[in-house]
């Protein structure tokens, strides 16, 4: 307990005025605090409640104490609020008011104003090999979009752009799938993008792409424009890799992959893969 009387007494040595004025600041300093009211009062007065675990003051009859708050748990709760539940404050349709804790306040800005979503982007150079990527990661992410550019030179198949998921984080692979291929017998361009949608079973795709034969962009057309397909997963996808299949006679592909996922920072693959 720490409480003390604040009357003077003009009888006091030095050392007892001394002793009493580091009383009354003790209890200045602590509020008060003990298991039953202070034995001296003034309107206005704080009393930490130790034994209620509550803050009180004073009234200005000075005949009473009024309760400002619980200080039971681990932050003060105001007399007469009602601290919401986490049912209570993320139902829309609620008339509850009241306080929150920090850990339900995070939880309803989460369920009210999600965090934004930024994509994570990886960026890739890729020659003619069969050495596939790094892990780019997709444990949070909800669909990915690879944007490519590809100038092969008689493209068979087997040799285009290939991806390949796991669903434990790298520790086994599905087959690699082939999504941009074109059987040209001559030097061509090709571009285009793939969306890839996720879910539990299987990874859904569609593929738009563009050709030019030969040099002339006057030649750009639609090619196997809107075409889609299914990778059989089993779980959902952690992460994904690419490759560009070995080409005997030479092939470049080069632009970038976006992995739209939670809020993370974009990152890009170190170097390139060759």
């Amino acid at each position: 307990m720490t409480q003390a009387t604040y009357l003077l007494d003009t009888g006091h040595t030095k050392a007892q005025a001394f002793a009493m004025l580091q009383g009354a600041l003790s209890a200045i300093q602590s509020g008060n605090a003990g298991a039953s009211p202070p034995a001296e009062t003034a309107a206005g007065m704080l009393w930490v409640d130790t034994d209620g675990r509550a803050l009180k003051m004073r009234n200005i009859a000075n005949n009473g104490w009024i309760t400002l708050g619980s200080l039971a748990g681990e932050a003060f709760t105001p007399a007469g609020v009602l601290q919401l539940t986490l049912a209570q404050a993320t139902d829309p349709t609620g008339t509850e008011f009241g306080a929150l804790s920090g850990q339900i306040l995070k939880a309803v800005v989460e369920a009210f104003a999600p965090p934004q979503i930024r994509p994570r982007v990886y960026s890739y150079h890729l020659l003619d090999t069969s050495v596939p990527t790094g892990v780019m990661d997709l444990t949070d992410a909800s669909c990915a979009v690879i944007r490519f550019a590809m100038n092969p030179n008689v493209l068979r198949s087997g040799e285009g752009l290939q991806i390949r998921m796991s669903t434990d984080g790298g520790a086994s692979w599905n087959a690699w799938t082939e999504l941009v291929f074109y059987p040209s017998r001559g030097p061509a361009t090709l571009q285009g993008q793939v969306y890839i949608s996720f879910d539990d079973i299987e990874a859904a795709w569609r593929r738009t792409m563009m050709v030019s034969y030969g040099n002339s962009t006057a030649t750009w057309g639609h090619e196997a424009s809107s075409v889609s397909g299914s990778i059989d997963l089993v779980g959902r996808p952690t992460c994904m890799q690419i490759r560009l299949g070995r080409n005997r006679n030479g092939s470049f592909a080069a632009g970038t992959v976006e992995i739209f996922s939670g809020p993370t920072d974009s990152f890009v693959i170190g170097r390139d893969v060759s």
